[in-house]
């Protein structure tokens, strides 16, 4: 891969838009007929949000709603993640991994100039896409850790000395009594 490619490179021009009044059966019928996975949404010719498949399928198939009597205002994401059209692809795939979403708009002086798309970015770069979401999972699980381990000390489980006693229920356990808990 090219080691500077930026997102213009690599975004699909010109994304479909809708309004936020739009139903959401006729915004599903856009979605086959122009084969994308997501509209963006635009108010007074300014991007405000998106509408991908799951939240259609997450935010109306899943709680039985009609898609006929719900719009687009509904269900839409917002506000809009955008990106600029000269940022490095690379650091636009950490931008989609650690905010953990697959589109973001690419904006240019405010106007809508196109979506950059994972799959945009797996067509040039495969690798890339995997490496930022184990670079991502690993942060998550570092998060995760470093927020339970309290201090070292006695586990008031095992009454064993521990260096990483974690705090559960208000008591102080070593790792094998904090699983032991779940």
């Amino acid at each position: 891969m090219n080691a500077h490619l930026a997102v213009r490179e690599v975004m699909t021009p010109d994304p479909v838009t809708v309004s936020p009044r739009m139903r959401l059966n006729h915004a599903a019928a856009l979605m086959k007929e122009r084969d994308v996975g997501s509209l963006i949404v635009v108010r007074n010719d300014l991007p405000v949000g998106i509408v991908t498949e799951k939240d259609l399928v997450e935010k109306a198939v899943a709680v039985n709603a009609k898609p006929s009597q719900l719009s687009i205002k509904d269900v839409m994401s917002a506000p809009l993640v955008t990106i600029g059209p000269e940022v490095d692809i690379a650091q636009a795939a950490r931008m989609m991994a650690s905010l953990r979403i697959r589109r973001l708009a690419v904006l240019e002086n405010g106007r809508l100039v196109g979506i950059l798309t994972e799959g945009d970015i797996l067509k040039i770069s495969p690798e890339l896409i995997e490496i930022t979401r184990e670079f991502e999972r690993i942060n998550t699980r570092e998060e995760r850790i470093h927020e339970e381990v309290v201090t070292m000390g006695i586990c008031e489980g095992c009454q064993a000395f521990s260096e990483e006693l974690r705090e559960h229920d208000g008591i102080h356990l070593c790792k094998s009594c904090f699983e032991d808990q779940d």
